[in-house]
């Protein structure tokens, strides 16, 4: 029987740095790639969460700290090619 490993037996150095390499080459093919792109129709949205707390629940003392509160995603879809352009 073949021992499988959990999530703890991994070293995290390992897994950031493949993360950030597998980011960048993502990065790198994209700007190659993604040029004169042919969008007739784009859908814009936007996607809504909190960091720490809601803004609501925010002290007075935090207020306006960077890194706090809401935070706002917006993003936007190719509608036929289902491409979202960077």
């Amino acid at each position: 029987m073949r021992a499988t490993a959990r999530i703890g037996d991994v070293s995290y150095n390992a897994v950031h740095k493949l993360l950030i390499d597998a980011g960048k080459a993502c990065s790198d093919y994209q700007d190659k790639v993604f040029r004169n792109l042919k969008c007739r129709r784009l859908k814009l949205d936007e996607i809504w969460a909190f960091v720490g707390r809601k803004a609501a629940n925010v002290s007075t003392e935090r207020r306006g700290e960077f890194g706090i509160g809401d935070v706002w995603t917006w993003t936007a879809i190719d509608a036929d090619a289902k491409l979202m352009p960077p």
